[in-house]
């Protein structure tokens, strides 16, 4: 038997003082921990969500391709240029990001440091920063 009172909703002990019958988080009054993922890493997650969800593996596979060729005939590139590659028709999504770290895990391309403004218009162009990529 445990020298101290047990929490009527989870049944361990409780300690430091807590003597209203129930731990502070498990009756609601603390709320429970919050993640502690950066935002990087949180909008990197979103960004291979969106591309599973909104590109098929046959279309995931055509942006691998596109960021191969593009990395080998320009050497430097930025996701204007692989957008370029894809062409007008090729699905619209956030998950561009995604595959190029992707292709940067693999080795096949790296981060060269540098940014660049987005220039390509039309629905694409946010004039927002870019990475810009080079072959590994």
């Amino acid at each position: 038997m445990s020298r101290h009172p047990i929490c009527k909703h989870c049944k361990k002990p409780m300690m430091c003082g807590q003597t209203n019958g129930s731990h502070y988080v498990c009756d609601g009054r603390v709320p429970p921990a919050r993640s502690i993922a950066s935002p990087f890493y949180t909008g990197m997650a979103a960004s291979q969500s969106s591309a599973q969800s909104k590109w098929s593996p046959f279309q995931q596979r055509q942006v691998d391709a596109a960021i191969n060729v593009v990395a080998t005939r320009l050497g430097v590139f930025t996701a204007d240029d692989v957008w370029a590659h894809l062409g007008e028709g090729f699905p619209v999504t956030k998950g561009l990001a995604a595959r190029l770290n992707v292709a940067a895990r693999r080795g096949l391309i790296r981060n060269t440091g540098n940014l660049a403004f987005a220039g390509r218009g039309g629905a694409h162009d946010h004039a927002q920063r870019l990475t810009v990529w080079c072959k590994a």
